[in-house]
């Protein structure tokens, strides 16, 4: 089981003697592409120009290069973290670990998770649902923040584990287990 940046990994671990894996608020596409992802949406909103999205974008794409060629290094930062941290996970797709994994799989997300944006954790079901996959459930809390907290007064704080999840939020699960 892994939260955050441990969702990463907990599928990257071979999980060798594991029966399932879980991970919680994780992001399964590179995370650099959030922040491509997020400028194409800001300008759909009309918050900047389609052109300012773009040149946004390839600031991101030179971070990208910095990191890389530096991989190891503590010098560079990009968003307030070094090159070492943005070259172990930053541009590694985690479905492809999810994939490589005949186990049962959960993956859990909040909705509205500003550090684990759920756009990139949807795309997770279309490789399994394609490849006809039954070993992933995805849990969705639309509501819940990064720590699976939903910040409505009317619903309670919740605990993370998928009980807790399913019966505090009204939990919508789409999957292999899918209810709704």
């Amino acid at each position: 089981m892994g939260g955050s940046e441990g969702a990463q990994y907990v599928f990257a671990t071979g999980l060798a003697h594991a029966d399932k894996a879980v991970g919680l608020g994780g992001l399964v596409l590179p995370q650099h592409q959030d922040f491509i992802i997020e400028q194409w949406l800001r300008a759909e909103r009309g918050e900047i120009t389609r052109a300012e999205a773009q040149a946004a974008i390839e600031e991101i794409f030179a971070a990208i290069r910095v990191i890389h060629a530096d991989a190891l290094g503590l010098k560079h930062t990009f968003m307030g973290e070094t090159n070492r941290r943005w070259s172990r996970f930053g541009g590694h797709a985690v479905v492809d670990d999810m994939l490589a994994l005949q186990i049962s799989l959960l993956l859990v997300q909040g909705g509205d998770d500003d550090k684990a944006p759920i756009i990139n954790t949807d795309v997770a079901m279309v490789p399994f649902l394609s490849g006809g996959r039954s070993n992933l459930d995805y849990w969705v809390c639309p509501e819940a923040d990064h720590g699976m907290r939903v910040a409505d007064p009317a619903h309670p704080s919740l605990d993370r584990t998928g009980a807790a999840l399913s019966s505090r939020c009204g939990l919508h699960a789409r999957g292999r287990h899918a209810k709704r």
